[in-house]
């Protein structure tokens, strides 16, 4: 994974998104594959932290037609990729803040962040541009401001944002995958890694011959005439 890709996902080994038991009953009553798909689409492209689509990089229903038609291998027009989107907002399942560029909020997401318009929405990227990678990439943020004729901050400034750092480190370290490792499960490595250690070292020893009585006497290495 790239540096950059750490902005949609908090995990550095596996990119993964949680999905809730409501959302999966909720795509599964739409009864739309296309709907189904463009959603976890949306979800890749997410910024970890709050659910915002189209922050990070540009995004057009264009190029969401584009990757759709790529995955299920049969084209698709824009028109189809806005009434899949209608569906998903219907059903609550994502909420179009703009259309072009595209900007979208998945409320079903981790931590996702409670914005209902664009306005709302470019206040708080000002205001956390640290969670969209925002601070550093200065191109990228003069021109996703420029496109909505919004005036941001004159110097970026790093806000707190420790207790959601926290609160998400939590969740990830909770799951199996990411889970720390025990004491126990340390020791019991250790005395696994000593145990082979050791087994080697008996290998590498010169061979003996054993006497009758059980006793061991070293004659030294063993004399094969074939070798």
């Amino acid at each position: 994974m790239t540096k950059a890709n750490n902005i949609y996902n908090k995990t550095t080994e596996t990119r993964y998104f949680a999905i809730t038991d409501e959302t999966i009953n909720k795509l599964s009553k739409l009864a739309c594959l296309t709907s189904w798909h463009l959603y976890f689409i949306l979800t890749r492209k997410c910024s970890f932290r709050n659910g915002l689509v189209g922050v990070f990089s540009e995004l057009t229903i264009y190029r969401l037609a584009e990757e759709l038609s790529s995955q299920l291998g049969k084209d698709f027009q824009v028109i189809q990729i806005k009434r899949a989107l209608q569906k998903l907002e219907k059903n609550n399942l994502v909420k179009v803040l703009h259309n072009k560029p595209l900007i979208v909020s998945l409320p079903q997401a981790e931590f996702s962040e409670p914005l209902d318009t664009m306005a709302q929405a470019l206040t708080y990227i000002d205001s956390h541009l640290e969670e969209f990678n925002l601070a550093s990439m200065h191109r990228r943020r003069e021109e996703f401001f420029a496109a909505f004729n919004y005036t941001p901050s004159k110097l970026p400034v790093a806000q707190d944002s420790t207790e959601k750092s926290k609160a998400l480190d939590k969740i990830i370290n909770s799951r199996p995958s990411r889970a720390p490792v025990s004491l126990e499960e340390k020791a019991k490595a250790k005395a696994w890694h000593e145990e082979i250690e050791e087994e080697e070292r008996a290998a590498k020893q010169p061979k003996t011959t054993t006497q009758e009585n059980g006793n061991e006497e070293d004659f030294g290495p063993i004399f094969d005439p074939f070798v």
